[in-house]
């Protein structure tokens, strides 16, 4: 059968003081991949982290993601952030966020992030784990201040989750829900 899904747009502004970003259970450390031959040697750990999200989202997992960006990445100044926790056990994914640069915002001069998307992908909602998932929300907005961007923009995120609740958490006041609408999923 079919069933609604509530998805919703959301937008982080970023301008402001950046504060500390805690390090429970260990720091995060990012790692900015630029194409699909610099991800190759991440596939494992990325599997795996999208095996044990909360959210699932077939479209950024390995091996639907990077066919698509090989195929509609073209022209676009497009990145992979690969966040690893490291403690004493090792370094362990915890969050993966396709993006694309931006440098104009309707017409205006404003540098800014959106989340990955091609003409065939039905929810742009990055794979985190849900242990350290506002941790990782936390740590990818300083990176993404430091990125020089404006805001960053998840065009479609589904309302309920889990992901969008620790980005709400991590974002605080500076996270907007700029549109929501539904979407119909096959069960």
């Amino acid at each position: 059968g079919a069933a609604p899904m509530i998805h919703e747009a959301l937008t982080v502004g970023l301008r402001g003081k950046t504060g500390h970003v805690p390090t429970e259970g260990g720091p995060i450390s990012v790692i900015v991949v630029r194409s699909a031959a610099e991800a190759a040697g991440h596939i494992a750990e990325w599997q795996a982290l999208a095996e044990r999200t909360a959210d699932a989202n077939v479209f950024y997992e390995p091996w639907c993601f990077l066919p698509a960006l090989e195929r509609f990445g073209d022209g676009k100044d497009t990145c992979l952030l690969f966040l690893y926790q490291t403690n004493i056990l090792g370094a362990r994914l915890a969050a993966v966020f396709p993006l694309e640069r931006r440098q104009t915002f309707h017409g205006l001069p404003l540098r800014h992030l959106v989340a990955w998307r091609h003409p065939h992908l039905f929810l742009a909602q990055p794979l985190v784990d849900p242990r350290v998932s506002v941790q990782a929300w936390r740590q990818f907005l300083h990176w993404a201040r430091q990125d020089k961007a404006w805001f960053v923009d998840f065009p479609e995120m589904v309302a309920s989750s889990q992901c969008s609740a620790a980005l709400q958490a991590a974002a605080g006041r500076r996270c907007h829900a700029v549109e929501s609408f539904e979407r119909t999923i096959l069960l």
